[in-house]
């Protein structure tokens, strides 16, 4: 009997090395943790909706109803837009999928380090789209939705805007200004998806700036069709350097608006195309007289109307940011990383391939601040040159324009998507490049180099 149980000891403790995989436990824990944290946390704010909903209704008040039952359908549709109705509710949901997707990040990571520590490099590497998608999954938990935070009458400083299910809405006729609930960040990123509903007048944005002071972005102003920054040096946007002449608003799509401020300057983009960028002493951007405040603030001029689909907002810390902070500063004891090169020094390269023997060659063109441009080349000759920002070792593209490799020579790309992050020595790439080619619209090229050295 003793001589048959140990024929079976035996057995089960040769097969048990060949099968346990702690790793793998730990990560399928982590995911199903990060699962459970998003399901409660929405059925938390779904709750909060409903209730709210069931009180309009029971007060017989069917506008209010109708527009919180307008939001309990968007966020059902896309979690990224969170209902105005309860902001405490959707401010503790954001915090909550901020640390769920940081906390299955970290998960992944530990889990690819542990897999090549153990010289098991074939399950670290089949980690690489996970962690690429959680990393992408990260990114978009960092913004806020100011949106959601906005109360009215109590956020207008001036003029009136009003509710549209989930839009903000400002009529023709007078200007009206929305105050935003912001944190104070040095370096931030504030979107915004407008549409002008009629007249021709700007939309302009107050912005803070990282030393304290404070600076406005002009939107198709000036006629209509120049956008700006003012003051600087006492100018405004149409004389001092930073004009952009073009239309921003159509009456097809909304437009999305990303302002970028740092402490090196700030950059603009409409759609993914980078339509201001100024650098300089912060001392010589001022306001006009008549406008104060704390920023941010949306201003929309007299005769015109618009309406505002997206008011998001994200804290960047740059290394710069970090290089220049006084000990015992708030920042310093949120950071306790050691400090890392910064892999994207301009000539750093990279070669990769796609498959189907098609390789590609990544560079850093050029590189100030946080604005990068990375220029790609396919091994027949195709080559664009990609505009983005960057943030540690992860580069999120603006706006792309292809010059060679196509008959018909250069041709500027409508938008760029994806993401590419470096670690060590190695970068990966998942790029989707749409553009127009005459009668076939919206095209799409998609890059994925899953790691180039």
């Amino acid at each position: 009997m003793f001589g048959k149980w140990m024929s079976v000891l035996v057995v089960f403790m040769l097969v048990l090395p060949a099968t346990a995989d702690p790793v793998g436990e730990r990560l399928a824990t982590a995911r199903t943790r990060h699962d459970a944290a998003m399901r409660e946390s929405a059925a938390e704010l779904v709750a909060a909706v409903e209730a709210r909903l069931s009180e309009a209704r029971a007060a017989g008040d069917e506008i209010a109803a109708s527009r919180y039952a307008a939001e309990l359908a968007a966020f059902g549709e896309d979690q990224r837009i969170l209902p105005a109705c309860v902001p405490s509710a959707s401010r503790r949901f954001e915090l909550a999928r901020r640390r769920a997707a940081e906390d299955l990040v970290r998960a992944v990571e530990v889990a690819q380090e542990s897999y090549r520590r153990s010289a098991q490099s074939e399950l670290a590497d089949g980690l690489d789209d996970e962690l690429a998608d959680a990393q992408e999954a990260a990114d978009e938990a960092s913004w806020s939705d100011l949106r959601s935070q906005i109360r009215l009458p109590a956020s207008i400083v001036e003029g009136a805007w009003a509710w549209d299910d989930t839009s903000l809405i400002k009529q023709n006729g007078g200007r009206a200004v929305l105050r935003l609930l912001a944190s104070p960040a040095r370096s931030y990123e504030l979107e915004l998806v407008v549409s002008r509903t009629g007249g021709d007048t700007p939309l302009q944005v107050l912005f803070r700036t990282p030393t304290g002071g404070h600076g406005l972005l002009t939107l198709a102003g000036w006629g209509g069709q120049t956008s700006g920054l003012g003051l600087i040096g006492g100018k405004d946007g149409n004389e001092n350097g930073t004009a952009h002449s073009g239309g921003i608003f159509s009456s097809d799509e909304p437009a999305r608006v990303v302002l970028s401020v740092n402490l090196d300057g700030v950059v603009a983009t409409v759609d993914g195309v980078r339509i201001v960028s100024w650098s300089g002493d912060w001392k010589s951007m001022t306001l006009h007289d008549g406008l104060r405040g704390p920023g941010p603030q949306i201003i929309a001029a007299a005769g015109s109307g618009y309406r505002m689909d997206a008011i998001r907002f994200r804290e960047i810390v740059t290394d710069r940011q970090l290089a220049v902070q006084p000990q015992g500063s708030r920042e310093t004891v949120r950071t306790t990383r050691p400090a890392q090169a910064d892999p994207w020094t301009q000539g750093r390269q990279w070669v990769g391939t796609t498959g189907l023997d098609s390789s590609w060659t990544f560079s850093v063109k050029e590189r100030s601040g946080d604005a990068m441009t990375l220029v790609a080349l396919q091994n027949n000759g195709w080559r664009c040159e990609i505009q983005g920002t960057v943030s540690g070792n992860r580069f999120t593209p603006m706006s792309a324009r292809q010059t060679s490799g196509v008959a018909g020579g250069r041709r500027d790309l409508k938008r760029v998507t994806g993401y590419a992050t470096v670690r060590d020595r190695v970068m990966s790439v998942s790029f989707d490049i749409v553009y127009d080619r005459g009668n076939e619209k919206n095209r799409t090229m998609r890059i994925i180099v899953p790691k180039a050295e």
